[in-house]
């Protein structure tokens, strides 16, 4: 299976001072830091998407410009944390996630343990796989 990267994924987190405001504050406070990051990401590429949530903000961004995109994320007031996620498209199965995973990083985990958790809130089952 040979998928290319071309996007990646920047998860932000807000100040824990934003989150404990009240709902109208925070709601405001949220679209500020969003109508910032428009502005300052969108001087850097126009494809880059910034998509909006109550407890978190994704940013969208070509993998040609990541570095400046993350340099501009680290300097942007309001951000507490910044996750990254490369972003695959057209994966529709658990094995293809398993294939490009394997791909990515299993060169790093030769030797090492670790322990998956899959959960269901709905159903509310857990598996452990060790």
């Amino acid at each position: 299976m040979e998928l290319t990267v071309s996007t990646q994924k920047f998860i932000l987190k807000f100040f824990p001072e934003i989150m404990v405001k009240g709902s109208s504050a925070k709601k405001q406070m949220v679209g500020q830091l969003y109508n910032n990051l428009v502005k300052l990401l969108g001087d850097i590429n126009e494809e880059i998407n910034v998509r909006k949530f109550s407890d978190k903000i994704e940013v969208v961004t070509p993998i040609e410009v990541v570095d400046k995109v993350r340099a501009r994320l680290l300097n942007t007031p309001g951000i507490e944390q910044i996750l990254e996620a490369l972003q695959f498209d057209n994966i529709n199965t658990l094995d293809e996630i398993k294939e490009k995973v394997c791909e990515i990083v299993a060169d790093e985990l030769e030797g090492k343990t670790f322990v998956v958790l899959l959960g269901d809130r709905t159903n509310g089952w857990w598996v452990c796989i060790g």
